[in-house]
């Protein structure tokens, strides 16, 4: 349990993701409140260094992050622009971007074919759902405060945390219809994560310690 490294970031650094292979974790540097941040900090875990950093030029306030299965692209959400954007990992430019125009579009998770794109958005209390061939957007309500977000192993469920209504939404991946809403057992439910087999999902409530 002791520290192995401390290395620099942009200002602000929030969500974390690793790619499948463990060899890169990639940082979204959030910024301030008066200096939004535009950057991605890559640390090679091995090494454990920063690889390089890459600026998002115009996206501002990068928050929700995932790597897809096969490490070629980073999904990067933009708060200030409501937007969720996807990044090569190889050469750091954005090749994709789709606009949510929802409020504090804040996490972000794949479907399990990694066409969709689902996006919380905390401001707006909704999921958006990117088609990311059409770039068709459906935005869907779960509850105020849509805030953490996963997947389930089988692919078939999306659960949703609403942290101002405390509830937990579950929306159908097939059909992309919210099929089921319940109390989250607690107060400010801000994050969901299933276990690998799917038979529970851990849920953290930032209000009820």
């Amino acid at each position: 349990y002791e520290v192995g490294a401390k290395l620099p970031t942009g200002a602000g650094p929030h969500e974390v993701a690793v790619s499948p292979d463990g060899r890169l974790a990639y940082v979204a540097n959030y910024g301030t409140r008066d200096n939004p941040g535009h950057t991605l900090t890559v640390i090679d875990t091995r090494a454990r260094s920063v690889a390089r950093t890459i600026d998002l030029g115009e996206f501002r306030r990068p928050h929700g992050i995932h790597v897809s299965r096969d490490g070629k692209l980073v999904w990067v959400t933009c708060e200030a622009n409501q937007s969720v954007i996807g990044v090569d990992a190889a050469t750091g430019k954005v090749v994709e971007s789709f606009l949510t125009r929802q409020e504090v579009s804040h996490m972000v998770v794949p479907s399990a074919d990694e066409n969709k794109l689902y996006v919380a958005n905390i401001g707006s209390g909704t999921v958006s759902v990117v088609d990311r061939k059409t770039k068709a957007v459906k935005n869907l309500v779960t509850g105020k405060g849509a805030e953490g977000i996963d997947l389930s192993p089988d692919g078939r469920w999306v659960w949703v945390t609403n942290r101002e209504a405390n509830t937990l939404s579950v929306i159908d991946a097939a059909n992309d219809a919210v099929t089921a809403s319940f109390p989250s057992g607690g107060l400010m439910p801000i994050r969901v994560k299933f276990q690998p087999d799917g038979k529970a999902a851990l849920v953290s409530l930032a209000r009820s310690n």
